[in-house]
């Protein structure tokens, strides 16, 4: 079935540009091959439920059109497969084919001399696509509208909100099938963090997600055991607590959480510390509400969350940020950047622009404990703010797990 453009949110961009007074915007959008640390990949999804995949796309947006779905007046990419690929299966978003080189003659063409103009997503912009736009429109002023677009997409929508609840429910199942992979696999062979990571990749897409990526860490060699190792140090086979983050998409909205898993019965040292964790967790869920000063009112319940972990007798603090804003973007600015790494913090960072929290919003929270020769343990979950009251989305128990 052909999706079609979000024409609200196409209109809440618009909005955008007559705020600016703005005569239109470049919107650089590139797909998911781009990764997780791009924001820019959200604005092709939120605005045109489209993933260009490896590739990217480029549009065109006025402050004003005859109906809502015309203010986004043009996309092009330098990709003739991606080009073929939407004719087929999106005719809507009428993208064409144009080839690098003649990216500023077509930009020349699109935009008629227009000399003020917005920039979305030009941070993760190639550079040459950069100087194709300003040969193709010499002395023209550029407006960053990066912050603001990303602030129309924090108060989500019913239709953000369908999306991530059932990325949610994706990664309930992939917990759900940790245990059997874990099991399954030691009892043939020892399990190394890539080959569960693999597994569990491959669960993901059997259940229909769009792209799944984890961490695993292994028993007291803490978080070291991911994907980027060259050679797996501890098998999961001998290790007692392996902690797992899933990061999934569906349909563009981001699904997040951590589990810890334990093998046997758990140590009462290790129960405390998952308890503490807990504690933890539950106040950043009472304290998180919506409403001005954001920066502030996170940076006393993340002081408050500690406390509490001192209180209960862990003292060496969390292994790293309590959270971070969730969405069409894994890290959804600018709240992301509210909740800092605790070696950002140390290292003295200038203080935080400060934001509102918008209702309804949605958070991962995961604090953690690095727990000396024993391992890391997490408890992640995604957390969404409401004006009535704020609810964690999955429904896998927020326990230890058994193995």
């Amino acid at each position: 079935m052909v999706q079609s453009c979000n024409a609200e949110a196409i209109a809440s961009y618009a909005d955008l540009l007559a705020d600016q007074q703005a005569e239109a915007a470049l919107i650089y959008m590139p797909g998911s091959g781009a990764g997780l640390a791009s924001t820019a990949r959200a604005h092709g999804r939120y605005l045109l439920d489209f993933d260009p995949l490896d590739s990217w796309l480029l549009g065109i947006l006025t402050p004003q059109g005859p109906q809502q779905s015309q203010y986004l007046v043009a996309c092009a990419t330098p990709n003739y497969f991606l080009a073929a690929h939407a004719a087929r299966h999106r005719p809507d978003l009428r993208l064409q084919y144009v080839p690098a080189v003649q990216f500023s003659g077509w930009l020349a063409a699109q935009l008629g001399g227009r000399q003020r103009l917005g920039l979305i997503g030009g941070g993760e912009m190639p550079a040459w696509l950069q100087q194709a736009a300003q040969a193709a429109l010499p002395g023209a002023t550029w407006l960053a509208l990066d912050q603001a677009a990303h602030r129309q997409r924090q108060q989500k929508s019913p239709r953000d909100l369908a999306r991530h609840a059932a990325a949610a429910g994706l990664v309930d199942a992939l917990f759900a099938a940790v245990p059997g992979l874990v099991g399954n696999a030691a009892a043939s062979a020892p399990l190394s963090a890539p080959q569960l990571q693999e597994m569990i990749r491959r669960t993901a897409w059997d259940l229909g997600c769009a792209d799944c990526r984890s961490w695993i860490s292994f028993g007291p060699q803490g978080s070291d055991a991911d994907i980027f190792a060259p050679h797996p140090a501890q098998l999961a086979s001998q290790a007692n607590i392996i902690t797992v983050g899933l990061m999934l998409t569906l349909d563009g909205a981001f699904g997040h959480a951590i589990r810890s898993f334990c093998r046997g019965r758990p140590a009462a040292g290790l129960l405390a510390a998952h308890d503490a964790l807990k504690a933890a967790s539950d106040h950043l869920f009472d304290g998180l509400r919506p409403g001005p000063h954001a920066a502030s009112r996170i940076a006393r319940l993340e002081a408050e969350a500690g406390t509490e972990l001192v209180a209960r007798g862990f003292s060496q603090g969390f292994a790293f940020r309590l959270g971070h804003a969730l969405g069409y973007a894994y890290e959804d600015p600018p709240l992301a950047a509210l909740f800092q790494q605790p070696f950002d913090a140390r290292q003295g960072a200038a203080p935080l622009a400060d934001e509102t929290i918008l209702a309804p919003s949605l958070f991962e929270l995961h604090p953690s404990l690095h727990l000396p020769g024993q391992g890391l343990i997490a408890l992640g979950d995604m957390l969404l703010v409401e004006p009535g009251a704020n609810r964690w989305l999955l429904t896998t128990p927020r326990d230890l797990l058994p193995l």
